[in-house]
């Protein structure tokens, strides 16, 4: 087999071929890492409504739990109860509502978080007579929430770090076509090098 030999004009067509495939790995790195920044900027913004929700929801659970447990040892009437846990009763289902919306149900954390979130609604929907029971259970209950929220936040804060599979893709892609174009280039003048001695 004879090697084959580069003629200047050769040697000129594959080099353009490599510069252009090297810019539009460029280009594609480019577009790629805005696209990315832009995902990431939407994706902060959802986490921190997401982490504003969960704060809405413990919050208002918590006044709704110290209210039942004032009515529960009689300090205020089953009317000035109601009165005083209507706005948080609200807020904390319209929170509920909003982690519910922005969530993968499906998949396990989120998933936990509901239940978490499920299991604090229905203590303070079905408070026990006795305000010490109430207050251990909500407090277990309240404090399962703030963990497998921090276990959601930690994961979508991972996908802000590491960004999309696209963009991981696209990008060992550009880079890979930027190495493999630049040996070439590299092996090809060389090689040119070589036959015009």
């Amino acid at each position: 087999m004879h090697p084959i030999v580069l003629t200047t004009p050769a040697l000129s067509a594959y080099i353009t071929v490599l510069v252009a495939f090297v810019a539009g790995a460029f280009s594609l790195l480019n577009l790629t890492v805005s696209k990315e920044n832009k995902v990431s900027e939407f994706r902060q913004a959802w986490i921190d409504a997401l982490r504003e929700d969960i704060s809405s929801f413990v919050s208002h659970s918590q006044w709704i739990a110290t209210q039942i447990t004032e009515y529960l040892n009689e300090r205020i009437t089953y009317a000035a109860h109601l009165a005083s846990i209507r706005d948080s009763l609200i807020s904390m289902n319209q929170a509920a509502t909003r982690i519910k919306l922005r969530l993968h149900q499906e998949e396990r954390d989120p998933k936990a978080l509901m239940l978490a979130m499920k299991a604090v609604q229905d203590a303070l929907e079905t408070a026990p007579e006795n305000p010490a029971a109430i207050s251990i259970e909500f407090r277990e209950n309240s404090k399962d929430v703030e963990i497998k929220a921090a276990l959601v936040l930690r994961n979508e804060w991972k996908v802000v770090k590491k960004g999309e599979k696209g963009y991981r893709f696209a990008k060992r892609f550009a880079y890979v076509s930027i190495a493999v174009s630049s040996v070439m280039l590299v092996l090809l003048i060389i090689g040119f090098l070589q036959t015009s001695k």
